[in-house]
């Protein structure tokens, strides 16, 4: 059984990051390249066509209904808010506990 190896590629800059292409001086707290991730990108798309093919929600509810309806009209907002105040908690432990 043959096994698949990516090769490697060396880069000298960063500009392709997001494709997985980077060198060791490339640092990111949340990095997710597009090609490993791909899959489920598809996968979502491939099970939207087989599940909604009436364009009808299989749930029971609306989302005006539902609080999870709230958080997705307003994510945006909120990711914008929750990371200032993530930080300035750290921010504070960090002069309590350091």
């Amino acid at each position: 059984m043959t096994q698949f190896v990516i090769p490697y590629v060396e880069v000298s800059h960063n500009y392709f990051f997001m494709f997985g292409f980077y060198n060791d001086k490339f640092a990111s707290a949340d990095y997710y390249p597009v090609f490993p991730w791909a899959w489920a990108f598809l996968f979502g798309i491939v099970l939207s066509r087989l599940f909604y093919r009436e364009k009808k929600s299989i749930f029971k509810f609306t989302i005006k209904e539902n609080p999870i309806g709230f958080l997705g009209r307003n994510s945006l907002l909120i990711y914008l808010i929750h990371q200032p105040i993530i930080l300035l908690l750290l921010a504070i432990l960090m002069r309590i506990f350091a």
